[in-house]
């Protein structure tokens, strides 16, 4: 995806890549057509949960829809949302697991959901969003202690929830 492409415009172009219409594709997310078409000019911002949903049905990359979407929140409200993750040495904020609370290793984050999103797609497979979400949280943990995923233990994960 375009770093200088809009929320709107990589929701319309991962629309596409799947040959859908936005009634079609609207229905399947359980959203209206307006809605949908909303998002999709820029007109509205969806929530985390319908960037999940979406990347899921289309096969888009869902932390390249997230980082769009706090961009389009732009300057303060951007750095706000980012700034909501726990900093170091933090308690962690209600939904977080306890190994969080040191601080987010954003980079193994990111090779984290890299690793998840290449191991489905290698199998043609997919996860529902709060799956995909728990699986993350899981693979955080096991490896934040050491800083490195071990591709073993992953496939292994998800061979169970897949």
């Amino acid at each position: 995806m375009n770093a200088e492409e809009s929320l709107g415009r990589k929701l319309r172009r991962c629309r596409k890549q799947v040959d859908s219409t936005i009634a079609d594709l609207a229905q399947a997310l359980g959203v209206s057509y307006n809605t949908l078409g909303g998002y999709e000019r820029d007109e509205t911002l969806p929530d985390v949960g319908f960037l999940a949903l979406f990347a899921q049905k289309t096969g888009s990359s869902f932390l390249e829809l997230l980082v769009a979407r706090l961009q389009a929140l732009g300057g303060d409200a951007g750095r706000r949302a980012l700034s909501e993750l726990p900093a170091a040495g933090a308690a962690p904020p209600p939904g977080f697991s306890e190994s969080w609370g040191t601080g987010i290793d954003r980079d193994l984050l990111e090779e984290i959901l890299r690793e998840i999103d290449s191991w489905l797609a290698g199998r043609n497979a997919a996860l529902a969003p709060e799956k995909k979400a728990k699986a993350v949280s899981l693979f955080y943990d096991m490896f934040a202690p050491s800083g490195r995923i071990d591709r073993a233990r992953v496939e292994k994960v998800l061979e169970l929830l897949v």
